[in-house]
């Protein structure tokens, strides 16, 4: 949020590209205070949908009003629909309005002397919020509340909840005398709003660390749910009866993602159509789709993969993609061609290999010396290789697929979209984030539906590339579509949609005229004849099922407007969010307490600081990937960044417990839990070694011709060793002889 520091400074922006010079904010108070005291998440499970509410209490312990601004994650796929705010023990309900005019009534209220707050989406899964003219010895407790769906792949149903927004690489030209936030990066050609999405960092300590709070109650509503396993965090469960309560230990740091799994009985997850009626007609209905059991054909494939190695990638995280890399060219067929380009600043690829080459024992072999060799470097330019991938993506008579290997840290993902613009139509995209705070929201928005997959460690690779390698396959049915009594289906979503095996898919939409008797999934099967489904009507009042639909389609209409720009479609996309009440780019959340605190002076700036996140660089150290422009690339980006491993374990599974007769646990909440959402075996654990040739499935060829080499470079290295030890030997006998001599 971009706001002066002086009275008469102050404006009113008309739109979020005309936002007025600011300049970047403080990381603490001159005093070395921070506002942030806690931060308590409270999320109810129903099903496969979830139910997040998220409190935030903020506090001055200043002698003078401040300003606070904090940049922070949440959940991409989630519908924000509900803003309260207690400003000095007043509670006031925040209104949805065009981001626009919600920064001006802000501006002008804070200008005023009074308390205010601000809400604001900067890219699907980071957010703003300002707080004005808190005074001093108050409390601002801000409550957030939101509803999505949860990813569910061969019955393993995955909770994730973003703790921290990690740094982004931001490329252009800097622009240093105008700047619209308040973050560490500057604001550039490429990335307009850097400062805004770049939270300031600094190593905290114990005092100053805000508490984490995190509770997460389970309704199974009718599945079998069974084997939980909390990554990256440690937690406890109870059961009750046919509810389970997980809770977090209160001293878990914010620097990185909290990732629940469990498993439901695939069987169980049944196709059906839920459909809520509308106040003003028609219907919102939502489907889940579930993979019939029918045989597929393999057709010849074309594959890239791009494979991100820049600083960022540093330490297990470049382990874990060369590892996915290798295994996938591992299991290509003689009949499929397929590229490998790694990029930082740069796009490289294995020698001999310019193009889409066979995968023949000779080029796979090549492939994987040269991914034995990468190393992270540099900044991440993504846009270069991603088009070249396309460029070489354009035979239509093989199965087309791309798959990106990343932590998708980048700034510029509208302008990496804009640059791919229609390029990609007709080809798969596969991305799989690798970091404990990945930038999901933009790999989601890359990807094909169901094409994203979260590796937050190295033993999650396996489990991860078993079901991508099945992803890369042929999909059991294509080009889904919902046919309900005749009714026309308005906006289905997503609108290209393929069944792969053991991943159910949620198509979801409206319906223009009432709601259907009967209704139907219809698709191709890989031998090109229809195949259809009915599907069991459920009418529900429950009104998570518009609100998700909403926020799928102002996904859908932010994506065409990185490419589009129009104002037809800008206009659409601000419509579309304040008909349905769910937060977008271009609206905001605002609550103005009436009462008049200060007579207008401005208030100290506070910028909240966040934690480098686990893995990454300290803070004080230079980031791997600093803001540059096309004319100074070459020198500023060569220093890998250092990257440590964690000592702990990467994934804690949980016994599952007895139903307990005492009373539920208690955890704390919230003021207001939030209403409960609508609701609808990973495969086995695997040897976790590194995945290089001596381990594939290549033919014996290949594998000769890497222990070859590998016995080669042995041998030569010992009878090095044993020359130079030789020489030694020599030297020091010719040495002492001739200091006897000289005595002599």
């Amino acid at each position: 949020m971009s706001l002066p520091l002086k009275n008469e400074e102050r404006s009113s922006p008309a739109s979020y590209d005309e936002e007025p010079s600011q300049g970047l904010g403080r990381a603490t108070t001159p005093q070395g205070d921070l506002p942030l005291r806690s931060v308590d998440i409270v999320a109810q499970v129903i099903a496969l949908d979830v139910e997040i509410a998220v409190e935030q209490v903020f506090a001055n312990p200043h002698a003078a009003p401040v300003e606070v601004t904090w940049i922070f994650p949440l959940p991409p796929r989630a519908a924000v629909d509900r803003f309260e705010a207690e400003l000095g023990g007043r509670r006031i309900e925040g209104m949805l309005k065009e981001r626009g005019q919600a920064r001006a009534d802000y501006t002008q209220a804070v200008s005023s002397g009074q308390r205010a707050a601000l809400v604001e989406e900067e890219r699907p899964d980071v957010f703003t919020v300002t707080i004005g003219n808190l005074m001093p010895g108050e409390e601002a407790r801000l409550l957030l509340t939101m509803v999505g769906p949860l990813q569910c792949r061969d019955g393993e149903v995955t909770l994730r909840i973003p703790l921290v927004v990690a740094p982004r690489y931001i490329p252009g030209t800097p622009q240093v005398t105008r700047q619209v936030g308040r973050g560490r990066s500057l604001d550039t050609a490429a990335v307009p709003d850097a400062s805004r999405i770049t939270p300031p960092q600094r190593q905290l300590n114990d005092s100053e660390r805000p508490q984490l709070s995190v509770a997460v109650e389970i309704d199974p509503a009718g599945l079998r749910i069974s084997r939980f396993s909390s990554s990256l965090h440690g937690a406890e469960m109870a059961r009750f009866g046919e509810l389970f309560r997980v809770r977090y230990a209160p001293d878990e740091r914010m620097d990185r993602d909290l990732i629940l799994r469990f498993c439901v009985d695939e069987d169980a997850v049944q196709a059906r159509m839920v459909v809520v009626p509308q106040p003003e007609g028609g219907a919102a209905f939502a489907i889940t789709a579930v993979p019939p059991r029918l045989p597929t054909l393999p057709r010849p494939r074309d594959l890239v993969f791009v494979i991100d190695r820049s600083g960022s990638m540093s330490g297990w995280k470049m382990v874990a993609a060369r590892r996915a890399v290798r295994r996938m060219i591992a299991a290509l067929r003689p009949q499929d061609r397929f590229c490998v380009l790694a990029f930082d600043g740069h796009v490289e690829s294995p020698d001999k290999q310019d193009g889409l080459v066979p995968a023949t024992e000779r080029a796979c072999f090549f492939a994987d010396l040269f991914l034995s060799q990468l190393e992270s470097r540099g900044g991440t330019e993504m846009a270069g290789p991603l088009r070249r991938a396309a460029d070489l993506l354009r035979d239509g008579s093989r199965d087309r697929q791309l798959v990106l290997v990343t932590d998708g840290q980048v700034g510029n993902e509208d302008q990496i979209l804009a640059h791919l613009g229609r390029s990609l139509r007709g080809v798969r995209v596969c991305t799989v984030g690798i970091d404990r705070a990945v930038n999901e929201g933009f790999l989601r928005r890359l990807a094909t539906p169901g094409g994203f997959e979260l590796v937050e460690s190295e033993d999650r690779l396996n489990t991860v590339m078993t079901r991508l390698e099945r992803m890369l396959g042929t999909p059991v049915l294509t080009g889904l579509r919902v046919e309900a009594d005749g009714i026309e289906v308005d906006t289905l979503l997503p609108q290209q949609a393929d069944l792969f095996a053991g991943v159910p898919v949620v198509l979801r939409g409206r319906l223009l005229d009432g709601a259907p008797v009967t209704a139907r999934v219809v698709g191709t099967d890989p031998r090109g004849r229809q195949w259809s489904q009915g599907l069991p009507i459920h009418q529900t009042d429950q009104p998570s099922v518009a609100l998700m639909w909403a926020r799928e389609q102002v996904r859908a209409l932010e994506d065409r407007y990185a490419t589009e720009r129009s104002a037809a479609l800008r206009h659409k996309l601000i419509e579309t969010s304040l008909h349905h009440g769910v937060l977008c780019r271009f609206t905001a959340f605002v609550a103005i307490d009436e009462e008049r605190v200060t007579r207008g002076q401005a208030p100290v700036s506070v910028a909240q600081p966040v934690e480098s996140p686990e893995g990454w660089a300290s803070p004080g150290a230079p980031l791997p990937f600093p803001t540059f422009g096309p004319g100074d690339f070459e020198l500023r980006s060569s220093a890998p960044m250092a990257c440590a491993m964690p000592d702990r374990q990467a994934s804690m599974p949980m016994v599952m417990p007895e139903p307990m007769a005492s009373a539920p646990m208690k955890y704390s909440a919230p003021r207001r839990t939030p209403r409960k959402a609508l609701g609808g075996s990973p495969g086995g654990a695997v040897r976790d070694g590194i995945a290089d040739a001596r381990h594939s499935s290549r033919p014996t060829k290949a594998r000769d011709l890497y222990e070859e080499s590998h016995r080669a470079t042995h041998r030569g290295g010992s009878l090095r060793m044993l020359l130079l030890f030789a020489l030694g030997f020599i030297a020091t006998l010719a040495l002492i002889w001739l200091l006897l001599a000289l005595a002599g």
